[in-house]
């Protein structure tokens, strides 16, 4: 994308995704007490309480975990995106249409939009990274530079589009004008949601970069 130290991906077949949104949408109107995804978010829902966390979860273990692991060396080691909550927000007229500026509980975010086409607005945008001392500017990743500064980058999601980011870096989701756009958000994070903080020394990256692609495939 043209934030650095976020990337952008395409993840899902036509036909998952048409199935994806079929169940989810089948799940919400269902009338099952729901709560809210999240502290900001108002309408959406938690896929655990959908019975839906098992195919997250599978997506976790093979493709999320280790690509945040091999994106982001410098902070996310091994054992620091153990675990995952996973979610669905819906941005919608006349209910949410847009999200303050705001870092994740998460050390590595993924961001998936599901639909619907045609939706006009809600681009994202990303500034600088919070809890980053002036020398780590340049720390982002292996392969991108840094993104600590004050200026906006804003990225334009369609459906089946993906991106990943640190939890901490600082984003906003812009208003959203007409139609409807629902997006699954994955947080990953150490045991007990625990999000590091301190970047690991060019020694410890080196010592576990045999670790950093594990795919947990049963």
């Amino acid at each position: 994308t043209n934030a650095q130290g976020v990337f952008g991906f395409h993840m899902f077949t036509d036909e998952f995704h048409e199935l994806f949104m079929e169940e989810l949408e089948y799940q919400i109107s269902s009338g099952i007490p729901l709560r809210r995804p999240n502290g900001m978010n108002r309408y959406g829902a938690i896929l655990s309480e959908l019975g839906l966390d098992s195919i997250v979860n599978v997506m976790v273990d093979r493709y999320f975990r280790p690509v945040g692991q091999l994106l982001y060396p410098n902070f996310v080691g091994t054992k620091d995106a153990d675990e995952s909550f996973s979610f669905v927000v819906r941005y919608k007229m006349e209910e949410d249409v847009e999200l303050a500026e705001h870092t994740d509980a998460s050390v590595v975010t993924i961001n998936l939009c599901l639909g619907k086409p045609g939706f006009e607005g809600g681009s994202l945008y990303f500034k600088g990274l919070r809890f980053m001392d002036e020398d780590d500017n340049e720390t982002i990743a292996t392969n991108a530079r840094a993104a600590a500064s004050t200026e906006r980058k804003e990225i334009r999601m369609e459906p089946g589009m993906g991106i990943v980011h640190l939890g901490r870096h600082e984003h906003a989701a812009l208003p959203l004008t007409g139609g409807e756009r629902t997006n699954m958000i994955v947080w990953l994070s150490g045991e007990h949601g625990y999000v590091r903080i301190a970047k690991y020394s060019k020694e410890e990256i080196k010592a576990a970069a045999s670790t950093r692609w594990y795919p947990r495939i049963d």
